[in-house]
Order: C-alpha cells, then sequence, then structure tokens
C-alpha cells in the first residue's frame, strides 16, 4: 500500500467516524429528525453542484420518485435510526 493510500483511508476512517460522533454530541440537542433532516440537507448542497456540472439537473427529472425512495431506504431511515439509537445506548 503507497503512503497516499494509507493517508487516504486514514482521513476517510476519520470523517467517517466523526459523523457517528457528530450524532452522539447533537441528537440530545438538535433532535434525531432535526439532525437528520441536516445531515440530508447538506449532502444534498454538496452533491447537488457536482451532479449540475456532471450531467446537469435535467437527469433528476424521471426518476425523481425512484431516486427520493432509494434516499429515504439507504441514507434517511438508516441514519434517523442510528441518530434514535444514540439517545438510548451508551457507547
Amino acid at each position: 500500500m503507497k503512503a497516499k493510500d494509507l493517508l487516504d483511508l486514514i482521513l476517510l476512517a476519520a470523517v467517517w467516524g466523526a459523523s457517528f460522533l457528530f450524532m452522539r454530541m447533537g441528537a440530545p440537542d438538535f433532535g434525531p429528525v432535526a439532525l437528520v433532516q441536516l445531515r440530508m440537507l447538506i449532502a444534498a448542497l454538496f452533491l447537488l453542484p457536482i451532479l449540475y456540472l456532471q450531467f446537469g439537473l435535467s437527469e433528476l427529472g424521471p426518476d425523481w420518485q425512484k431516486l427520493t425512495l432509494l434516499g429515504l431506504l439507504n441514507s434517511a431511515i438508516p441514519f434517523l435510526l442510528l441518530t434514535y439509537a444514540t439517545l438510548y445506548v451508551t457507547a
């Protein structure tokens, strides 16, 4: 493994792990639903410009319902459940 690959892996682990730390810290103050909504909003604000620059937003049009369902099942609902868990499960 190259040094750059190792550094990338460590950076990815730090970002990934920090999201769970922030869930634990933010859930009591914001509430699980608001925290997950904020997380999804930040992700959308980051990813929509990338989509726009690469393909244009017209790619979202025909399949917006399927993409919404996919986003709910793969991101919103699991993170909502994890955020609720941080309120009740000790580390």
